[in-house]
């Protein structure tokens, strides 16, 4: 069974076709492995609930299996989401938050249907930083009301585990789905993806439908896949992307892709842009210098032709922009999205500040103050100078960015750490491990793309995958052997 859970989406799959396993002993499996290392004392607290019926759903799935009515390549898969994805099952969407514990959706997010349709057996939903890290500054990644604190399974309680889609991170890094959904601002796939030893992209934005998602900002929020190697993102890509009449920002998406079909390449006569932001120690711990070193003369052994001096765009423009729009489009978007849930509790972001300041035990252990701030109901919010201004920014940025590809022929871009900047610009991003510290956490780097060329990052990055060759897995019987 430990071989199982070490496979790919496809060779799981094949596993199923051959009768190896069925989709409830995968399921089971998964389940005892929640028990074990998640949800035990001292546990990583990655999973905030699990779906009643899974167990059932999978049965039904063998069954079709049985008929030859197979749904999709995801077919009897365990899957999680991240629990601000709704799903209309019996689980609820709570966006990390006690406040929504009652919000029991009447219908499945698009991309949870889109899974759905292709056979996936949503497991459950991922604990995550409540409102995707944007109810406190004070609060650490991972950290939500419902779940409580997720842990890197890597270095439990010493590293972080990244957020805000902490718990998709370490579900998937802990082997206790094959997959997961994240949502991304700026940054919350990237990150956990970075600190969990993962392969995870955040995609152009409005490649992916937010429809169903607990929004920020709806210029910056997009979902995309978490998972343990780049082909499984690319079949879970091509899956869940496309036009979607429930979000306008997807109306501009192509209607063809091939994610699959860039698998297998080579590095030969790639032109990567290098941007050494942090090399000098102020971002990178000496492993992360030494690992990034590494693959830089990887790179070039491999045929990659490496393009320095793409500083000059500010990957690391202060984090006060970003911060300008969510501010500004949260309450709105917010108080929309909850005026057509099927919450009993509160149903305006006032009434979330309200219902958290007479539970303070349970709600405010790290305050509420972004949330605060961001509690104007106007309609005219957005008509504000700083808002205004940072959206001439950002086409000012998107410009640039271009240029910055064209002008040098650059594939993509690499950098250490994961850009602020491009989730403003809607610039896709992937982040896969390359190497390990020596405290055993996973070293991550990030590849930029242009605007809706995801299957040229795919192709880049999966012969980097390749090449480096990595197996990571953290030693979890090591961190909890009274629980082995």
């Amino acid at each position: 069974m430990k071989d199982i859970i070490e496979r790919t989406i496809p060779e799981m799959q094949e596993a199923l076709v051959r009768g190896e396993i069925s989709s409830r002993e995968l399921a089971a499996e998964y389940i005892a492995r929640i028990a074990r290392y998640d949800r035990a004392e001292g546990g990583l607290r990655s999973v905030a609930e699990l779906n009643p019926d899974a167990l059932f759903i999978a049965d039904f799935l063998d069954q079709k299996r049985a008929k030859n009515q197979v749904m999709g390549p995801l077919h009897g898969i365990p899957i999680m989401l991240k629990d601000n994805i709704d799903t209309g099952d019996k689980m609820a969407t709570t966006a990390g938050s006690l406040a929504l514990a009652h919000n029991l959706p009447e219908k499945d997010a698009t991309i949870a249907k889109k899974l759905r349709d292709a056979g996936a057996l949503i497991l459950g939903k991922t604990n995550l930083s409540e409102f995707a890290y944007f109810i406190s500054t004070k609060a650490p990644s991972g950290y939500s009301s419902r779940g409580e604190q997720v842990l890197n399974p890597y270095v439990p309680g010493v590293e972080t585990p990244g957020g805000s889609s902490s718990g998709s991170g370490v579900a998937v890094a802990a082997r206790l789905c094959a997959a997961a959904i994240g949502s991304d601002t700026c940054g919350s796939i990237m990150s956990p993806t970075h600190r969990n030893g993962l392969a995870g992209i955040r995609p152009t934005k409005g490649l992916i439908s937010c429809a169903g998602v607990v929004p920020i900002s709806n210029t910056m929020d997009t979902v995309g896949p978490m998972a343990r190697s780049v082909s499984d993102l690319a079949l879970l890509m091509e899956l869940v992307a496309g036009q979607d009449a429930l979000d306008v920002t997807t109306h501009g998406t192509p209607d063809s892709w091939r994610y699959m079909d860039a698998l297998g390449g080579s590095l030969k006569g790639r032109r990567i842009g290098v941007n050494m932001t942090g090399h000098d120690g102020k971002l990178m711990t000496d492993d992360e210098r030494h690992a990034f070193d590494a693959l830089l003369k990887l790179l070039e052994e491999n045929g990659a032709t490496l393009v320095y001096g793409v500083e000059n765009l500010d990957f690391d423009m202060e984090y006060q922009p970003m911060l300008d729009v969510m501010e500004c489009e949260f309450a709105q978007s917010l108080n929309k999205y909850l005026s057509t849930s099927r919450n009993s509790g509160p149903r305006t972001m006032a009434e979330i500040l309200l219902y958290n300041q007479a539970n303070p035990a349970l709600m405010l252990k790290y305050g509420q103050d972004r949330m605060m701030l961001c509690n104007n109901e106007t309609t005219r919010v957005q008509l504000d100078t700083r808002y205004l201004n940072t959206l001439a920014l950002r086409e000012r940025e998107i410009k640039k960015m271009n240029c910055l590809f064209d002008d040098n022929g650059l594939d993509v871009i690499l950098r250490i750490t994961f850009s602020t900047l491009t989730p403003l610009l809607g610039f896709p991003s992937i982040s896969i491990p390359i190497g390990q510290k020596s405290n055993s956490a996973p070293i991550g780097s990030c590849w930029i793309g242009r605007r809706f060329d995801e299957a040229r990052m795919i192709s880049v990055v999966s012969a980097v995958e390749r090449i480096l060759d990595l197996s990571l897995a953290p030693e979890l019987d090591k961190h909890y052997p009274e629980l082995g």
